[in-house]
């Protein structure tokens, strides 16, 4: 099972960091993974403070970003000719 991160509103910095404290204390980091919700997001929330919220949260860390991702969707790296 994996768990996108994504969807929540910006508005209440408070709510999102409760959120991300949360899912990161109930899913291990390797169950965790980027989703931008784009373009339903600017419904209900800022796209940039929602990503930069994440870049944040998860600076550097590429299981999150790209990793998990590919894991979730059995995505094989395509070889450089």
């Amino acid at each position: 099972m994996y768990v996108k991160v994504s969807g929540y509103p910006t508005g209440d910095i408070g709510f999102v960091t409760d959120l991300l404290d949360l899912l990161q204390s109930a899913f291990p980091n390797d169950r965790l993974l980027y989703a931008s919700n784009w373009p339903v997001i600017d419904m209900y929330a800022d796209f940039d403070s929602h990503l930069s919220i994440l870049l944040d949260r998860f600076a550097g860390n590429d299981d999150f970003f790209i990793n998990n991702a590919r894991s979730a969707y059995h995505i094989v790296e395509r070889k450089k000719p």
